[in-house]
């Protein structure tokens, strides 16, 4: 008996032995093959990732290196309009004034209203009479019109095959100047007509020009000048951890150079990939690890779009992902440990007390130990090979079971991080390009400062209550002494209303232009509107046309807030005219439907133009600021001390101190125009 006890507590010892070490060798393969499967998947999501990653890279560089092309276009544009009225003669050598040129070579004190008359060597003197400079001084006013076009254009001049070249603004230049001479010139004429993209040596400079020809003669040759930094500045910024700049065509960088080097990025290298591929994706070394690039061609001046983003940035989720499995990992391999070191004293007790039921015991024990193991690496197999919506089926009641509901979710996360990854990521590139370019647009469409003027003065802003808005203002002078002035809200906000409210900008101001009344503006817009207004969307505009000499007001109101008229000492009221239908809605035969009221401006005197964002701004409380607080805040800082600017951020500081943490609800917009009484010089 005791040799059978003890080749029976021997056999058992040896089968507790093997048993226990059968479970650590299934430990190690399962918890092995699993780490196996999880680098298998995270591997094929890297490679997942990068594809979408390089795939937004070079789409986010096509759309901006397109957002520039759209600008050089625009530019373009502009410059053959004016060809077109050369060559229909509209800009024929007729009767100008001599005094729009600056002919003495001091500069003048405002050089941007004054234009230039250059007479290149071997230009005879009969053609510098002042008889001739009244001819040629009617081109003035068009170059003049040209640099107001779009912010971009810095200075415009025509240049006449014998020798006579005319600038705006004033500029100064050696005696022997000829700008004939200048490649840009040349190149045009060569271009036959056609737009040309000239670059300066350095590449800070682009000059578009274009010939005009009356069939096989030589008219002229219009060019303007354009500086890179106001056109690079439409891109050149960090966002989402992108970063986008311009190179030129050899792969220096033109705009945010100071952001790449923040990257610890080498030029040298930027500028070797460039050479060697136009656009792609392509990759840098940094100091802090390399960085995914992608570039875009911009045909028009032969400059590349570069976008770049540290790939530390673009593969955290993925580098998450493996931390996380690592962890999974040693935590499976805990519960493990733990589960066959804890069972070891438990046999023991059972074998001192019943050796021969230990033994049976401890056969079916092992047994039962052992299928949880193989179930566990059978569908570890099965969801390492990519089947992520297989589960495990295990009802131990103990950490295996754990470690089995741990797996089932790890693959459920793995499966929706995966598929919200990609399709977030190619979602939130698509909306963010576009908002960008919508809310650049927009304000682009915004109309410039005026300046130089003694008569009048002009201070405007406009807060989109989302990315882009649905608010409007704009003036403009239809000629020197008149100014016609509008202001508007259309229904609803974002896109939609930021279209709507650009087609209406447009009409109005090509309607003015046309020296149409403030009601025939009106009624036309409304019209073209009514046309297309399928979706029966309005806007309530105010406008208005302001004699800048006598201070005669003509105002014409459509559904919009009635104007505050301040005074000089800070007195203000509400002026008090027909409300008016909005514009969109319903078709008008006759500006008559649409009143004009006159007023009388007096020097100092200025007139408040706002949109319901102010009025119904609401504070936490949702009280709404009213017209009432309106008047009142004005008159905290009157015009005859202080200037519109002043004014102007003192009415913006109480309505933010009066609204606090509320969220903005609407677009909000204000245009003020001061009457000064003092014709322009």
């Amino acid at each position: 008996m005791a040799a059978l006890f003890l080749i029976a507590l021997l056999s058992f010892t040896v089968t507790i032995y093997y048993s226990f070490a059968g479970m650590r060798r299934f430990m190690s393969a399962a918890l092995s093959y699993g780490d196996r499967q999880g680098r298998l998947l995270t591997r094929d999501s890297r490679a997942a990732l990068l594809r979408q990653i390089n795939s937004d890279l070079k789409n986010t560089a096509a759309d901006q290196a397109r957002i520039i092309g759209l600008v050089l276009e625009n530019i373009s544009g502009v410059i053959s309009g004016m060809t077109s009225d050369v060559t229909a003669g509209r800009l024929s050598r007729g009767k100008g004034n001599p005094d729009a040129f600056h002919t003495g070579t001091k500069a003048p004190e405002r050089p941007e209203r004054l234009g230039l008359c250059h007479f290149a060597p071997g230009v005879p003197p009969s053609a510098r009479t002042r008889e001739s400079l009244t001819r040629l001084s009617v081109f003035v006013p068009s170059l003049f019109e040209l640099n107001s076009s779009t912010m971009f254009i810095e200075s415009s001049a025509i240049i006449f095959p014998d020798g006579v070249q005319i600038f705006h603004p004033w500029r100064k230049l050696k005696p022997d100047f000829d700008a004939r001479k200048q490649p840009w010139y040349q190149e045009a004429i060569k271009a036959k007509g056609k737009i040309h993209w000239s670059k300066s040596a350095d590449e800070t400079v682009l000059i578009c020009s274009q010939a005009v020809f009356s069939g096989s003669r030589l008219l002229a040759v219009i060019a303007a000048e354009i500086q890179v930094e106001p056109i690079s500045s439409q891109v050149t910024i960090i966002r989402s951890g992108y970063l986008s700049f311009l190179t030129s065509s050899d792969g220096r960088v033109i705009s945010g150079e100071k952001e790449f080097r923040q990257l610890s990025a080498s030029t040298k290298e930027l500028q070797q990939k460039i050479r060697e591929q136009k656009s792609g994706v392509f990759q840098l070394n940094g100091e802090n690890g390399p960085l995914l690039a992608a570039s875009s061609p911009i045909p028009e001046c032969g400059w590349n779009l570069v976008v770049c983003q540290p790939e530390k940035l673009a593969m955290k989720s993925i580098q998450d992902m493996e931390k996380m499995l690592a962890d999974e990992q040693q935590t499976a391999q805990t519960a493990f440990e733990h589960r066959i070191y804890t069972s070891i004293p438990v046999y023991t007790g059972i074998l001192i007390s019943i050796l021969i039921l230990i033994l049976v015991l401890g056969y079916f024990l092992a047994k039962q130990l052992t299928r949880p193991i193989s179930t566990l690496m059978k569908n570890a197999h099965i969801i390492g090979s990519g089947h992520l919506n297989n589960k495990i089926s295990l009802h131990t009641g103990d950490e295996l079971e754990q470690l089995a509901n741990t797996i089932n979710q790890m693959a459920d996360d793995l499966t929706r991080y995966i598929q919200n990854l990609n399709q977030a990521a190619g979602e939130r590139q698509r909306v963010e390009s576009e908002l960008r370019t919508a809310a650049a647009i927009q304000s682009a469409m915004l109309p410039k400062p005026i300046s130089g003027r003694q008569d009048i003065d002009i201070c405007a802003v406009m807060r989109p209550a989302r990315e882009v808005g649905g608010d409007l203002y704009d003036f403009v002078f239809i000629d020197p002494t008149h100014l016609f002035f509008a202001i508007g809200d259309v229904s609803g906000k974002g896109i939609p209303a930021s279209l709507f409210m650009a087609t209406a900008k447009t009409l109005m101001h090509g309607f003015a232009r046309n020296a149409l009344s403030p009601s025939e503006i009106l009624q036309q817009t409304n019209n073209y509107l009514e046309e297309e207004n399928k979706n029966c969307m309005f806007i309530t505009v105010f406008c208005g046309l302001l004699d800048c000499v006598t201070g005669e007001m003509v105002c014409c109101n459509a559904g919009h807030n009635p104007p505050v008229y301040l005074k000089p000492d800070g007195s203000s009221s509400l002026l008090r005219l027909p409300s008016g239908f909005p514009l969109g809605p319903f078709h008008q035969e006759s500006p008559a439907f649409y009143t004009e009221e006159h007023y009388q401006l007096k020097p100092g005197e200025t007139l408040v133009l706002y949109t319901d964002g102010i009025t119904e701004a609401l504070n936490p409380q949702n009280e709404i600021f009213g017209s009432k607080r309106l008047e009142q805040a004005l008159s905290t800082v009157p015009p005859d001390k202080n200037p519109l600017s002043k004014i102007m951020d003192s009415l913006l500081n109480i309505l933010h101190e009066y609204t606090g943490n509320a969220k903005q609800s609407d677009d909000l917009t204000v245009l003020m125009i001061q009457y000064k009484g003092v014709q322009a010089k």
